[in-house]
């Protein structure tokens, strides 16, 4: 607006106006920016999913989807084939599988941290993983937060720096003029966006791989939290999540699975396989000077109730006899 109309109109406008217009002028523009701040806050999410590439049945997008997806489909083969030398881009940034890429950088780079759990141990990450955030330490809970909002940020900051560059273009179109000035503008929103968006795949790299520990350290205190024990090896714990999720989902588990996955011993005796007996373990240094200092506070114990008892009856005064002395 200043460019196309010249910054004197604008300022003879501002000096037209009295104190009061200047304050209220002052607030609505305040006013303004907190609806945009707080605008793009509730619309965070929306905007992730939408740079994931989660566009739902919007037909127009249809093709760009189909062109992103085999450019995606491109880079994993080429890491898939690449071997050592490029299996850490393949682990941090796609899924294992072809057929669960998305469109987007940002979304493949998220959806393998997402399957993370699952193809380890067999934990489905969208349910699990807000109950899982609860039992997180502050600090680690720190450490997520910081990691998510870095990337958000930069989304938002995308989408403001796409949308600058999409007003000027639209007043480019309106005012039919060429000057340098709009244009500039749109080559720097553009360009900024991008950026943006580079620096939001990057965050989003060290946010996976966050929420990837949490899961390996921290998925035995939410068993214990929800009353559960693993009793299994850690390429077979997929069973009893499985379980886990669908009596926390549908309020019940499978047929037997109670005693497969939570009392094995019991399982096994009813299949007719005897367990195997606890080992005998020795008692370690621990243990026998626990043993000694019991024996040794009680025979303390009883020697100061006898030493006691025998001050007692020195102490006593002696009874007179009823009987008389003979003379």
């Amino acid at each position: 607006m200043l460019y196309h109309f010249g910054p004197s109109p604008v300022l003879r406008g501002w000096q037209s106006l009295t104190n009061e217009e200047h304050i209220l002028a002052l607030i609505a523009a305040g006013i303004a920016l907190l609806l945009l701040a707080q605008l793009l806050f509730f619309s965070t999410l929306s905007i992730t999913r939408l740079y994931e590439g989660y566009w739902g049945s919007l037909r127009a997008l249809r093709p760009l989807r189909r062109v992103l997806l085999s450019n995606q489909g491109h880079h994993w083969r080429r890491l898939s084939e690449g071997g050592p030398e490029t299996y850490q881009d393949l682990y941090a940034g796609y899924p294992l599988s072809q057929s669960e890429l998305l469109p987007t950088r940002l979304g493949n780079a998220l959806k393998a941290s997402e399957l993370y759990a699952r193809d380890r141990y067999g934990i489905d990450a969208v349910f699990f993983w807000p109950r899982l955030y609860f039992v997180l330490p502050g600090d680690v809970r720190s450490t997520v937060a910081e990691a998510r909002a870095t990337m958000e940020e930069a989304l938002n900051f995308s989408v403001v720096a796409i949308a600058v560059a999409i007003i000027a273009a639209a007043l480019l179109v309106v005012w039919q003029t060429f000057d340098w000035g709009p244009w500039l503008i749109v080559i720097i929103g553009c360009v900024g966006s991008r950026l943006s968006y580079r620096v939001g795949v990057a965050a989003s790299l060290a946010f996976g791989e966050t929420v990837r520990s949490c899961f390996d350290v921290y998925r035995h205190d939410l068993l214990k939290k929800l009353g559960c024990r693993l009793r299994a090896r850690i390429d077979n714990e997929e069973p009893l999540w499985q379980q886990l999720k669908k009596y926390l989902y549908q309020g019940g588990i499978d047929s037997g699975a109670e005693q497969v996955l939570l009392n094995p011993a019991a399982s096994m005796r009813n299949a007719g396989i005897s367990a195997p007996n606890p080992p005998v373990v020795a008692p370690g240094n621990s243990d026998v000077a626990s043993l000694g200092k019991l024996i040794r506070d009680y025979v303390v114990k009883r020697a100061a109730n006898g030493v006691l008892l025998g001050t007692g009856l020195l102490l006593m005064p002696k009874r007179q006899s009823g009987r008389r002395p003979r003379r």
